[in-house]
């Protein structure tokens, strides 16, 4: 009797794959059931945002702080940097110096956020009646200034130039 049990048992196999696949198979599973744990509360956070979220402040009613400004002419026009100087100033910004671009070549007037306070630059892009996806973001904490204009080829669009400035 003895002798069958000893063949029963040599009878048995091990599973097949060896230890290092089922390893792999097991690290592949968590870290795909972490990505999608991370997907889902991105998604749900970013809903719980546009559905619930405060209304944000209107960028006329943000707190008159000092806001530095430099305005560069992109497309080669005559004096337009003074006139957005001159309706600048009265809406109390601080310009600090005008020029010219070494390329006139700019379709669309820009607005550019130095320091990364993106309410000032939205203030200026209200103030010259554009949108925010006119602002773009090129920190520089070297430059004394909170916002770069580059005036475009649109300018007229823009507040100074639609509205009569003595």
């Amino acid at each position: 009797m003895p002798e069958v049990i000893e063949e029963k048992k040599s009878e048995i196999k091990e599973p097949v794959g060896d230890d290092f696949s089922n390893r792999f198979f097991i690290v592949s599973n968590i870290l795909l059931a972490g990505l999608a744990f991370f997907l889902i509360y991105n998604i749900y956070a970013k809903t719980v945002n546009i559905f619930f979220a405060k209304e944000k402040p209107a960028v006329s009613s943000l707190k008159n702080e000092e806001i530095k400004v430099e305005i560069m002419n992109g497309c080669g026009a005559d004096r337009i940097t003074g006139r957005t100087r001159n309706y600048l100033m009265e809406n109390k910004i601080d310009v600090l110096q005008t020029g010219n671009m070494p390329s006139p070549h700019y379709d669309f007037t820009l607005v550019i956020d130095r320091t990364g306070n993106p309410g000032k630059s939205k203030r200026v892009a209200a103030l010259l009646g554009l949108d925010e996806t006119r602002i773009i973001s090129q920190l520089n904490r070297q430059y004394l200034l909170d916002v770069s204009i580059i005036l475009g080829r649109d300018f007229k669009k823009t507040k100074p130039f639609m509205e009569n400035i003595n």
